[in-house]
């Protein structure tokens, strides 16, 4: 296995944060240029740097895993094991291993872990604060995601889009790889044994009418009933729950807690996603349903989660802070500026154990002396140790920044020590880009003048290296008293219209200005439209007129003499030649017509 610490694209680890989540990539991925090693290129975008899909790949799945490591809490690594599949089974799926607790696998201080209770292993090592860095590979949990084209131009982008990408598949993976994936089970595959253990989850499992019981009371035979229905299943929590699903879930609860998937395949087995997923049936967007929610929340999860252990008994709770920074517009060369950052606890409880980490570049690229008493520097990594954060409290953080010409990524994550789950992660880790000093223009290449004839369409496409920071708009400066409908493409700088109808061969000026960040370029182009001529089409007309009429004053004769003689034969025989040739010589017109016009 190839083992990353989340440090693909720009050094998302930090040596201060308390949780580390480990992937473990696919050796013969990478030897086969497949999967998350994919070499087909792509153009990197402000939100994702990677040049090929591979590298596009993995900066989302470790961002997802830099957001998760800010949301909990565990000394213990986190261990994953990642790889593609061309196999058909939804988008992805995770595989965990599981125990059963016993008075031989030792205890937590918390009390959680009970005898005969089944766990996944995360759960017991977090709980017990494992600290080896090797386990047995069985106990790692592995997701295979299935691998096939994605025709949206944006699925590996960081930034919310309208449709599920794929940052919105790995945290749905790794919520499951946190525990939320052992539960009863009761698909085909599982063990009569898989089925009658009770799980980490299942003491929050309540069956609604006609059955009106917790999961426990029930029996082996209504416990197979029940979970052939897709609507009966629900999960009780606490009143942070119920106040979730109050202000979040508008169908799919009731008072006893939130739906979860449950109900029979097209096959009429039981599904392998119940309890393991919230219900289709809820009427709120929620990343953990069976079908990927479009958000980067935990939502109900976070709560499960939460009853799980990863609250440790109630010493935690499920919160929201929010780290946010200030833009900055490009730097000059040599000049000190700050970064500001801002962490906020927009809750009613106080939060303690807060901490922010920066990622630079260098170590050199800020000067220890300037930086606030609360924050430190170990090799590139900034950490500003926040410690109590009240109830609806915002800290400012400016961090000195100083670097040569070029481009920089600053990558922030806030977190704490303390035993809460944050909801939503996204808006604990940010990117940004910092630019010191004006880059050089983008080289774009474009022909000065074109011509077109009228009638026809005329498509002009600037030739430049893509570049998402460049944009293009054209003008008509000069349009001879002519009207036409001008198309244009502001992210290609393609322009095409259809030439109008002229008198003359007449000539438009056109402008195109390139904008790169807050710079421009402008380029000049002249169009010639082409009339349609008649010269040649008029030559052949004229000329065929002429032999006409000489023609017809050759042939007077032998009509007269034919008339003369009464030979009426003769008089048919002269008219059908008459007709033949003028009939040839309208052809030949025709023809010379038609080959103007071609070329």
């Amino acid at each position: 296995m190839i083992k990353m610490f989340t440090s693909l694209l720009m050094g998302l680890s930090f040596a201060a944060s308390a949780t580390n989540v480990v992937i473990e990539y696919d050796d013969y991925e990478k030897s086969t240029k497949k999967g998350f090693f994919d070499k087909t290129q792509r153009t990197p975008t402000a939100d994702n740097p990677g040049t090929t899909v591979g590298e596009a790949r993995r900066f989302v799945l470790e961002y997802a895993a830099s957001m998760v490591e800010s949301q909990v809490l565990s000394e213990a690594d986190i261990f994953v094991s990642v790889k593609f599949s061309n196999v058909n089974f939804g988008s992805a799926a995770t595989t965990s291993s599981s125990y059963t607790h016993s008075e031989y696998s030792n205890y937590d201080e918390f009390g959680i872990l009970k005898d005969g209770v089944k766990y996944p292993y995360i759960i017991k090592r977090m709980l017990q604060n494992d600290l080896r860095k090797e386990y047995s590979a069985t106990e790692d949990p592995e997701i295979t995601f299935v691998d096939y084209p994605n025709n949206h131009s944006n699925y590996y982008s960081i930034e919310q889009q309208e449709f599920t990408r794929f940052l919105n598949l790995a945290l749905h993976e790794l919520v499951h790889v946190l525990g939320f994936s052992v539960s009863p089970c009761f698909a085909e595959y599982c063990t009569q044994q898989q089925s009658d253990t009770p799980t980490a989850n299942s003491s929050h499992i309540f069956a609604d009418s006609p059955y009106n019981k917790y999961w426990k009371e029930l029996t082996k035979s209504e416990r197979e009933e029940v979970v052939a229905f897709d609507n009966k299943i629900f999960y009780y929590g606490d009143d942070a729950l119920d106040n979730y699903i109050q202000y979040n879930v508008v169908g799919g609860h009731n008072e006893q807690g939130i739906m979860l998937h449950s109900g029979l395949t097209d096959s009429g087995s039981v599904s392998g996603q119940s309890f393991t997923h919230i219900s289709p049936f809820v009427e709120s967007t929620e990343l953990m349903k069976s079908r990927v929610g479009n958000t980067t929340s935990f939502g109900a999860a976070a709560y499960i989660l939460c009853d799980m252990g990863w609250c440790r008994d109630k010493r935690g709770w499920v919160t929201d802070f929010e780290l946010s920074h200030t833009p900055l517009d490009e730097i000059k060369l040599d000049e000190l500026v700050y970064l500001s950052y801002t962490l906020s606890n927009p809750s009613d409880k106080a939060l303690t154990g807060m901490f922010v980490d920066f990622e630079l570049t260098d170590p050199e690229h800020t000067d220890k002396t300037l930086l606030p008493e609360s924050c430190g520097i170990v090799e590139s990594v900034v950490t500003c140790e926040i410690g109590l954060l009240e109830p609806h409290q915002q800290v400012d953080l400016d961090i000195p920044f100083k670097a040569p010409l070029g481009t920089y990524s600053i990558f922030a994550k806030a977190y704490s020590k303390s035993y809460v789950v944050d909801i939503d992660g996204f808006n604990n880790v940010n990117q940004q880009q910092v630019q010191v000093g004006e880059l050089p223009f983008p080289d774009i290449t474009i022909a000065s003048s074109f011509s077109v004839n009228e009638g026809q369409a005329l498509f002009i496409i600037p030739e430049f290296d893509p570049n998402e920071s460049l944009s293009f708009d054209w003008a008509v400066i000069d349009d001879s008293g002519i009207n036409f409908e001008m198309n244009q493409n502001s992210d290609t700088g393609e322009i095409s219209f259809t030439a109008p109808d002229v008198e003359q061969d007449t000539s438009i000026t056109l402008y195109l200005t390139a904008n790169y960040k807050n710079q421009q370029q402008a380029f000049e182009v002249e169009i010639t439209i082409i009339a349609e001529t008649e010269t040649e089409t008029e030559t052949e007309n004229n000329s065929t007129n002429d032999n006409n009429s000489s023609t017809n004053q050759e042939l007077t004769k032998p009509q007269n003499q034919a008339q003369k003689s009464g030979g009426s034969m003769s008089y048919i025989v002269f008219l059908f030649l008459v007709a033949t040739l003028v009939v040839r010589k309208k052809l030949e017109v025709k023809t010379g017509s038609f080959q103007h016009v071609d070329s």
